[in-house]
């Protein structure tokens, strides 16, 4: 059986090991998302630029043998970045300021046709890109806002 934690740990593992090897300088922490958006952006704004991980969801389980099933499953990773530049700063990136779309083409390179053997994880399939949305492309109090998120499944 699929132990969701494990795996979301892992994925959250691969990238804070990226920080931890000075790749990803731009960053300090790797979050789990629990609803942070619902308490308002002021208070997530301040651990800018951002990244999140949490599970989406699966597709209905399929018995490939007796003792084999496959479960195809979903994960998002946010990216955030603010500017006080202006909007396109945020997703572009400004001096010395990322932006999303440079977040996110890092998190795509690092996860994408990934296992997470290097974590521990045994059995999991590569990690394929899906699809990408736009969960916050605004300004406010003289900042400018993006959040993407990047589903992952496998």
């Amino acid at each position: 059986m699929l132990n969701l934690s494990i795996i979301e740990q892992a994925i959250k593992d691969e990238m804070a090991q990226q920080i931890q090897e000075k790749k990803w300088p731009w960053m300090r922490e790797i979050y789990t998302y629990g609803g942070q958006f619902d308490d308002g952006i002021d208070a997530i704004i301040r651990h800018f630029p951002a990244i999140w991980v949490t599970f989406d969801g699966s597709k209905t389980p399929e018995r490939i043998s007796a003792n084999k099933t496959k479960m195809p499953i979903t994960f998002v990773v946010l990216v955030g970045a603010e500017s006080v530049r202006n909007e396109e700063s945020q997703r572009h990136g400004a001096g010395a300021d990322i932006g999303t779309f440079e977040m996110l083409h890092h998190v795509q390179q690092l996860l994408t046709g990934n296992d997470l053997s290097s974590q521990g994880l045994v059995g999991l399939g590569q990690l394929e890109l899906g699809r990408v949305k736009t969960i916050f492309n605004t300004s406010t109090s003289g900042q400018s806002l993006s959040v993407l998120a990047q589903e992952f499944t496998t």
